[in-house]
């Protein structure tokens, strides 16, 4: 549970990425800042010839969209346009006061689509050609292209630009925009149209290199938190759909290095079947869906893709590509429908914020279809190559976000169980500690019973036959004392509690038994009531020897003639009041050692039973002892 913590760790790096894209984002903002439209001379209408010189079409308006449809082998066509130098000049504003005649500066002319191969020229004058490998042909058809014509080449009149493009048939890419053709031209200035190109050139190639970098990061991020979150699956197949993504978005600027077109094709063929099974398995596991026939029709259109391509050939690639886009689309759109209407039943937050995102992503994914079909020109579409990118890193915000929320309800949980488990660990240490007390309670019960029995049987009966036999009354005295208080140990060994009224009077008549010979009359009133409080057995013994030491005292040294004792008895306590009529003493004056054997004894026994023995006494006043002891209520006896 502790390792949650550690995705906080991954949601500031993906926050630090965030910060960087949009520091990117500012930075391309500033190289373009308020950039004005250049104004150049279009250039919509062309002739069109074979490479052999044959005239093919007389009139064709640009972008040319038809020809890559019409062609069935990669072969190249030639392009014818005239303009006027004068309309070009006007243009340019020559009224800023220099002469047409005096002008150095180049004009530029502006492609901002010819794929693959181009060479330009104008007037029979070679101005450019740019011819790569066929692997790498398709990088031009993303991407603008500018070409300085220098200014004396320009003759009066009418001039002949003269273009050749050579690429391949739509019947052998996989998407329209990598088919031949050629958009509409514009001639202007050189240096505002270099601006142009740098800003197109930015947003058409860079950024989405840039795009495919940030989802790639984040489909590695998502799969990393696999490592944390084992059962969340969902993860696993979102990070698919934005890796491979990523890899289909870098096909403007990264192209595999095969000449064979079922290969380079049939792979991206592949690839978007792959994103949408994987999207269809997200949403599903996603939103705990289970719907048997989508997952047998995304798992058939992912196998049968690669067949299809296998066996169609590079002279029907496109339409291999259009029924595996169309059933791509469809998997898509059935897999957020089919999650719209969960969100709607179940009408949780994270919910409508996904859905929302699904739903964008679904009109993407249409728009992006239209333009892969060629039914409008790529270029004119630009903004889409965003739009499915945007929807990812969307998608991969709000599941950062939950994710970072179940984490925090996790930990919170976690503090709440770890609670628990210290609560319950006390618990059971207090239980184990108090089964180990009574196990040794009854252990030194046990023992205690034996010594008691030990004692009763062998020094008992030897102490009884003492008394009875010795001729000696100061024998038999001490025989009688030792008797008692063998009795009174055998009793604390037993460890029987016994009842409060039974004890005082026990007490009492002790008291008068030991006072009688004396002289001394004893006041104790008799305790007729039954009271439901018992003394323990060691409570029991303790106090018996305080009230002993008492009497002691009370016989060898007060020279009392009276003895008044008084029973307080309470739900918790028992209060024992003694007083005499003798001569007292003067507690201060009194040695340590004599203390010790007496007074001291008494209270450190009170303090062992948790009560308290208070002493009072002055010369001529007699003395006065307080004694009081808890007391514990009697179980009910069934």
């Amino acid at each position: 549970m502790r390792g949650l913590r550690a995705p906080r760790c991954l949601l500031g790096l993906w926050g630090l990425w965030r910060l960087w894209g949009l520091m990117v984002a500012c930075l391309v903002h500033g190289l373009f800042p308020g950039f004005a439209q250049a104004q150049t001379l279009d250039i919509q209408r062309a002739q069109r010839w074979t490479l052999d010189g044959t005239l093919e079409v007389a009139d064709v308006r640009l972008p040319d969209l038809q020809l890559a449809r019409e062609l069935t082998t990669a072969q190249g066509r030639r392009y014818r346009i005239e303009f006027d130098r004068a309309a070009l000049t006007r243009v340019l504003d020559e009224d800023r006061g220099l002469p047409v005649s005096d002008r150095q500066a180049p004009v530029g002319l502006y492609i901002e689509r010819a794929c693959s191969d181009l060479t330009v020229r104008l007037n029979g004058v070679l101005l450019h050609r740019n011819l790569r490998p066929e692997f790498n042909r398709f990088q031009d058809c993303y991407g603008p292209q500018l070409v300085s014509v220098p200014w004396p080449v320009l003759r009066e009149g009418v001039n002949e630009l003269e273009l050749e493009v050579s690429g391949w048939p739509l019947a052998w890419v996989s998407t329209a925009r990598r088919a031949m053709g050629l958009s509409d031209l514009r001639l202007g200035d050189f240096e505002e149209l270099k601006a142009l190109h740098r800003k197109e050139k930015v947003l058409s190639m860079d950024l989405p290199a840039i795009v495919s970098g940030a989802l790639l990061l984040l489909g590695l991020l998502t799969l990393c938190l696999m490592a944390f979150a084992p059962r969340q699956r969902h993860l696993a197949y979102f990070g698919a759909v934005t890796i491979l993504w990523a890899a289909i978005n870098a096909r403007g600027w990264w192209s595999l290095p095969v000449d064979s077109p079922v290969l380079r094709e049939g792979l991206l063929v592949v690839m978007v079947a792959a994103v949408s099974w994987a999207y269809q398995r997200f949403v599903l596991l996603y939103a705990d869906l289970q719907v048997k026939w989508l997952d047998r029709f995304g798992t058939g259109q992912l196998a049968l893709m690669p067949l299809l391509v296998a066996a169609a050939g590079s002279d029907r690639l496109f339409s291999v590509t259009t029924f595996g886009n169309l059933c791509a689309a469809a998997l898509v759109g059935g897999s957020t429908i089919l999650f719209l209407l969960h969100a709607m039943e179940t009408r949780r937050r994270p919910m409508k914020g996904m859905a929302a995102v699904f739903t964008l992503g679904l009109v993407m994914v249409l728009l992006e279809l239209v333009v892969g079909l060629g039914l409008v020109e790529a270029q004119a579409t630009l903004p889409l190559r965003w739009g499915i990118p945007l929807c990812l890193v969307l998608i991969g915000a709000l599941q950062m976000m939950e994710f970072g929320r179940q984490a925090h309800l996790l930990e919170g949980m976690q503090r709440q169980l770890e609670q628990k488990i210290e609560l319950a660990k006390e618990e059971i240490e207090a239980n184990f500690t108090r089964l180990a007390e009574d196990r040794i309670e009854k252990v030194t019960s046990v023992e205690r019973k034996r010594i008691a029995a030990d004692l009763h049987d062998d020094l008992g009966a030897k102490l009884l036959t003492i008394v009875h036999t010795s001729r000696s009354d100061r024998i038999a005295a001490l025989g009688r004392e030792a008797l008692d208080e063998m009795r009174l140990s055998v009793r604390g060994l037993t460890g029987r509690p016994m009842e409060l009224s039974e004890a005082l009077a026990d007490w009492r008549t002790e008291a008068m038994t030991r006072l009688a010979p004396t002289g001394i009359e004893l006041e104790w009133p008799l305790q007729l009531e039954d009271l439901p409080q018992v003394l323990g057995a060691r409570t029991m013994v303790q106090t018996t020897r305080i009230l002993r030491e008492v009497f002691n005292n009370l016989i060898r040294h007060s020279q009392a003639s009276n003895c008044t004792v008084q029973t307080q008895v309470h739900t918790d306590h028992l209060t024992i009041e003694i007083r005499d009529d003798g001569v007292g003493f003067e507690i201060e004056r009194l040695g340590a050692r004599q203390a010790g054997l007496g007074l001291l004894n008494m209270q450190h026994r009170a303090r062992q039973l948790q009560g308290e023995c208070l002493i009072r006494s002055e010369p001529g006043q007699g003395s006065h002892v307080r004694l009081s002891l808890p007391l514990q209520v009697a179980a009910p006896t069934s």
